[in-house]
């Protein structure tokens, strides 16, 4: 080496490495496939260590993300200052001493490396092997400059100025297949748990780095809970297809379709093929940051209709859907949801009304349920039967009492064996257009369009209980006309009248084939409260 470039040129290139993360990663350590349009942006934000304390990347599969975030930046790191304590953490252990396996080589056989940093070159009282490595220091610390832990690796009582979370949730391949298979939600949730538990182990919680990388695999993975959950971390994100605005989009153009030197990448014709490879879901979830594919969703975004004020004439039906996950065994529990929606009788239109939708214990959920009341004055009132008997039955019964307001609750069985079969039960009225929905219901959205694969699908399993209502209640199917006149203590009277015509509805044969709903298409009724 020295013959072929003197000294004072592997001074300037080796004061040139310590500047450039990317220079570093390209001229000195080799890695060449890495492009100025797609890495050195990302470099740029990395090499900034003072201000981007909290830094989540994500990028598509193949893109050297962990080339460059758990390799080259760790030497980099120790470059600029050997007594910087690095933690490499991956799925597994084993995977984790593999990336530092890497640095190790390095350090070890990149004869340029070796050249422009021999004060770094690990000497015998430097341990050097297997899941921890130190280059040559002044200090001395229990830590070493890298160690590496998986998930399930127990690190306290240890302290470090960074920690790398790479591909913390990582896939599997089907040992009869081969087929990659995504990781299960007790894999998410241990790299989640891992995450949560991280900034205790750093040496200043407000000045060490944490860095997330990673590619999504699903839509509640480790990335969406940071995304839903600390607005602290700075989001350095690309996809393979992205439109004019930048965003990933089945549709766009591709963002790196060849290297520098013009060989071709990720081009048109090699997306094709991943997608025919790994299928749909899969290819979007690992190549556009996009869990669920447009393609293939059940909901479609043009299926959503919006609305800004009401007809007149709606009649209403309320839900309520109580959580079910706790908040002490689920980093991100179900939501309690208390619903309601009117349709219009005269042209089978629904409108979804303002819902709530919270983590709330019962009684609140009784508060809730009564507000709706009072809003809407709802002819039913769903509520599953179980959760119904076990916490709301004797306090809604205490409150109906206590404020004079009765009204039937109408039990629904069995509803959680049949939930995605429910939901499911919605599309037809959503691709008719017959749901309408507010612009400010962001939630519900997301829901719909990530069903069934999201994290969350409680707003959307309250709106399917209200299909049988829907279905009763059709313009098509029969006419009803209220003429509401409510008086005082008449809360007995509207009770008997709904249960009458419960009563009478099931009393006629005809199977309208949806949802096992038994309705009469002769049915004439003129209800006047």
């Amino acid at each position: 080496m020295s013959e072929e470039i003197s000294q004072d040129m592997i001074d300037k290139i080796a004061q040139k490495g310590r500047e450039s993360l990317f220079f570093l990663t390209r001229a000195i350590l080799g890695f060449d496939k890495m492009t100025k349009e797609i890495h050195r942006p990302i470099c740029k934000v990395l090499e900034d260590f003072e201000n981007n304390t909290r830094i989540l990347t994500v990028l598509p599969r193949d893109w050297y993300k962990t080339t460059l975030v758990s390799i080259s930046y760790p030497i980099w790191r120790a470059i600029r200052n050997p007594e910087v304590r690095i933690l490499l953490v991956q799925n597994t252990f084993t995977n984790a001493t593999s990336k530092l396996a890497a640095i190790k080589q390095i350090f070890e056989k990149n004869a340029l490396f070796r050249a422009c940093y021999p004060e770094l070159l690990p000497g015998p009282r430097n341990k050097w092997k297997g899941e921890s490595l130190c280059v040559n220091r002044k200090g001395t610390y229990p830590e070493s400059t890298f160690e590496g832990a998986g998930t399930s690796t127990q690190t306290t009582s240890r302290h470090y100025d960074v920690i790398i979370e790479d591909d913390t949730v990582a896939p599997d391949y089907d040992s009869m297949s081969g087929i990659l298979q995504e990781p299960t939600q007790a894999e998410i949730e241990k790299a989640i748990g891992w995450h949560r538990l991280a900034i205790p182990l750093l040496i200043e919680p407000a000045e060490s780095q944490i860095i997330v990388v990673g590619t999504r695999w699903a839509e509640a993975d480790l990335i969406q809970y940071i995304l839903d959950n600390e607005s602290s971390y700075n989001v350095v994100t690309r996809s393979c297809l992205e439109n004019e605005n930048g965003e990933p989009d089945v549709d766009g153009e591709p963002t790196w379709p060849e290297t520098d030197d013009g060989r071709p990448k990720f081009n048109r014709e090699v997306l094709d093929q991943i997608f025919d490879a790994l299928g749909p879901y899969m290819a979007s979830a690992l190549y556009l940051n996009l869990p669920v594919n447009p393609e293939n969703q059940l909901f479609k975004k043009n299926w959503i209709n919006y609305y800004r004020t009401l007809p007149d004439g709606l009649l209403y039906c309320t839900s309520i859907d109580p959580a079910s996950a706790d908040v002490e065994s689920s980093s991100d529990p179900d939501y309690s949801v208390i619903l309601s929606t009117g349709i219009n009788p005269k042209n089978g239109h629904i409108y979804v009304m303002p819902y709530d939708r919270d983590r709330m214990n019962p009684g609140e959920q009784i508060r809730a349920i009564f507000s709706h009341n009072s809003l809407y004055k709802p002819l039913e009132v769903k509520v599953e039967a179980i959760a119904y008997q076990r916490t709301l039955s004797y306090w809604l019964k205490r409150q109906q009492n206590k404020l004079g307001q009765f009204f039937v609750i109408d039990e629904i069985r069995n509803h959680k064996a049949s939930k995605e079969g429910r939901i499911k039960g919605l599309q037809p009225y959503f691709k008719a257009t017959r749901i309408f929905i507010r612009s400010d219901m962001p939630e519900l959205e997301r829901e719909l369009l990530a069903f069934p694969r999201g994290k969350h699908d409680d707003i959307i399993d309250a709106l399917s209980m209200h299909l049988g209502f829907w279905i009763t209640y059709m313009s098509h199917h029969h006419e009803v006309t209220y003429e509401r006149t409510y008086e005082a203590n008449s809360a007995s009277k509207i009770i008997d009248l709904i249960a009458e015509r419960r009563r009478k509805l099931m009393s006629y044969p005809n199977d309208l084939g949806i949802l096992g709903d038994r309705v009469s298409t002769r049915y004439r009724k003129r209800v006047r409260f």
